[in-house]
């Protein structure tokens, strides 16, 4: 049988919106973005990165 399912990654902004609630652990107030841990992320068909 042949599978014909197709997985739908999310956007990129779909990940920055999450990422965007996501508390910095030592300061709980700030999110990851905000803090700019996580400034910018990618997906080149196989990986995710983050910059």
């Amino acid at each position: 049988m042949v599978s014909t399912a197709t997985t739908v990654l999310p956007s990129p902004e779909e990940v920055m919106a999450w990422l965007s609630e996501v508390p910095d652990p030592e300061i709980p107030v700030i999110s990851v973005t905000e803090l700019g841990i996580v400034r910018k992320v990618s997906h080149d068909g196989g990986h995710w990165s983050s910059l």
